[in-house]
């Protein structure tokens, strides 16, 4: 792959992650919000089911972007984390890229290395389990989910099926995009970038994964009432 081919491919993705999907994800987070406050659950739970795979299609954009970074990785090392996406998912292919990143910045400092661990926590603890179950969701399996050799049922990923919560896939696409962040920041100023900006993404990061216990569709109910009921009050002048 030259330098050409590169640019272009990271030009097309980065067209895709954003102007690709942001303008969907408006459009059917607002048709969520309203099936959500109408209590129309049928529609909530197929709309929930397309936006698990917006998200998908988004996160490996997102992914395909990053790598692609003109002037950061050999062309031997993007062919490595492609290949462990392809052969063991995506949490595996975010793992061997964060790896690739860290590897960049100047030293063997303590304190670098414990930024790669945290990061790779969270690809461990949210995206991996995300990204099972949206492989499922890729090949059918709406309703039980399969192991993989399709001999048993996974009751543990077919449990979370039935527990799809869109407030909670839209939290882990905000994780995902800061985590983005940080690594493009890795690659293209490992020595500079890195260490002006790391700990603003951090934190917001660890504000995002805070709130996965609170930010559910219960509480969006509540918060899309009490919209709604202030803009009453507005239109009523009371």
């Amino acid at each position: 792959m030259n330098t050409i081919t590169r640019d272009t491919i990271f030009s097309l993705e980065t067209e895709n992650v954003s102007k690709g999907f942001y303008g969907h994800r408006k459009q059917l987070l607002r048709v969520l919000n309203t099936a959500l406050l109408k209590g129309e659950q049928p529609v909530l739970i197929t709309l929930t089911f397309s936006y698990v795979l917006l998200f998908a299609a988004w996160s490996e954009a997102q992914f395909m972007q990053v790598i692609h970074t003109p002037d950061t990785l050999s062309d031997s090392q993007v062919n490595s984390i492609k290949d462990a996406k392809n052969r063991l998912g995506m949490g595996e292919g975010w793992k061997a890229l964060i790896k690739c990143a860290f590897a960049k910045v100047p030293g063997d400092d303590v304190q670098v290395r414990e930024k790669e661990a945290r990061l790779i926590k969270v690809i461990e603890e949210c995206i991996i389990p995300n990204s099972l179950l949206r492989n499922k969701i890729a090949h059918g399996q709406w309703s039980v989910a399969l192991n993989r050799e399709h001999t048993a049922q996974n009751a543990d990923l077919t449990n979370q099926l039935n527990e799809l919560d869109y407030v909670k896939i839209d939290l882990l696409f905000q994780i995902q995009q800061v985590i983005g962040f940080i690594v493009r920041d890795l690659l293209q100023s490992p020595d500079r970038g890195h260490f002006r900006f790391f700990w603003q993404h951090d934190t917001k990061l660890q504000e995002l994964l805070s709130k996965r216990s609170s930010w559910n569709i219960d509480s969006k109910l509540a918060t899309l009432r009490n919209r709604k009921k202030n803009v009453s009050c507005v239109k009523n002048g009371t």
